[in-house]
């Protein structure tokens, strides 16, 4: 027995085994779903209040909103910038529908339980020349930053359908890196945009 330790034998006080690599990829894979479920379910509850307030400033009965949640922590401010709820925009690009991405400001007056809908430059948005989604600073191609991309999967026109992992950079100059974790969900509306019957 060593006094320095309280009594206890030097023999009983061991280290824990070691995780293996394998262990530690599986507990940190959980984690990040986990964290990634806890914020579709998040973005699911903001959107029944962004729903309402995107109907108060004329953007029909039954606005499209989808959501992007996840996104690989070492990608950094990118995954933050991206994630939130995008609201489908009036006019399709290629073809397709477009998403800007939205947030609600708490209102005041007669409009505090509504709030206000605040629009960021980030969409997503389709690409006919590389086949896939991007989201990036700007819905159409000229002098675009893009952030993201979808895998090729052309057949599936509906965006939250898009099966495989998300391509995210963090600048223009960087490569593309593959995340698991980037989720894109449906949170409201049946595809009607602004403006539609």
């Amino acid at each position: 027995r060593d006094p320095r330790n309280g009594g206890v034998a030097l023999g009983s006080l061991r280290s824990p085994p070691p995780v293996a690599p394998e262990e530690r990829q599986k507990a940190a894979a959980a984690a990040a779903a986990a964290a990634t479920e806890a914020a579709i379910t998040e973005l699911r509850q903001v959107a029944d209040e962004l729903v309402e307030a995107l109907r108060h400033q004329g953007y029909g009965s039954n606005p499209e909103l989808v959501g992007i949640a996840g996104g690989s922590p070492s990608l950094g401010w990118v995954t933050t910038l991206m994630r939130g709820a995008y609201v489908r925009m009036p006019h399709l690009i290629g073809g397709r529908p477009s998403y800007q991405k939205v947030r609600r400001k708490p209102g005041s007056g007669r409009n505090a339980s509504i709030g206000e809908v605040i629009f960021s430059q980030v969409y997503i948005s389709w690409c006919p020349r590389s086949a896939r989604w991007r989201i990036a600073d700007r819905p159409k191609e000229s002098n675009l930053r893009c952030y993201a991309c979808s895998p090729l999967d052309y057949r599936r026109p509906h965006l939250p359908d898009i099966q495989g992992n998300w391509f995210v950079r963090e600048n223009q100059s960087s490569d593309w890196v593959e995340d698991p974790m980037l989720s894109v969900v449906s949170l409201a509306g049946k595809g009607q945009a602004p403006n539609d019957p």
